[in-house]
């Protein structure tokens, strides 16, 4: 695990004994612990501080995917690519790395979720009624903005 210097003693120690103290997530700390984070193959994990929010940072997830656009249903999906999706993270608000490393999956079972939403199709015309970037399937699914996260919108 990381390691950051402890301001109070002066000494080099681990990150998870500074944090067993009582301490709050610093943003220097939780862009270290989360740039250590392993899911799956391919996904990249990067954090910078977010600049409008105390003791926030920006958790930025690249992933392959699939197109998983209707032309591409009907032959299974071939098209692959390396889609993103950018997510604040409240470090400042956790008091030990479970807690962040808990906002963290939070967001990666929201990918997972943004891109079955995608994928999900009825015969016989490969009709997504879900689908995270129409509008309709936005509201089909009940949470239009979480969609904003994704590509473009992030």
């Amino acid at each position: 695990m990381g390691r950051e210097v402890d301001l109070i003693q002066g000494q080099d120690v681990p990150v998870c004994e500074v944090l067993a103290r009582g301490g709050l997530v610093r943003e220097d700390t939780a862009i270290s612990l989360i740039e250590n984070v392993v899911y799956r193959p391919g996904w990249v994990f990067e954090c910078e501080p977010h600049g409008n929010v105390q003791g926030g940072i920006r958790l930025k997830i690249t992933y392959p995917a699939n197109n998983f656009n209707r032309d591409q249903a009907a032959d299974g999906y071939p098209s692959a690519f390396n889609p993103f999706a950018a997510f604040p993270i409240l470090a400042g608000k956790c008091h030990d790395a479970e807690a962040l490393y808990r906002q963290v999956i939070e967001q990666c079972f929201k990918v997972d979720q943004h891109e079955g939403r995608e994928a999900f199709r009825v015969k016989p015309n490969y009709w997504a009624p879900f689908h995270p970037h129409h509008p309709d399937g936005m509201d089909r699914w009940g949470d239009p903005q979480a969609d904003l996260f994704f590509g473009a919108g992030a």
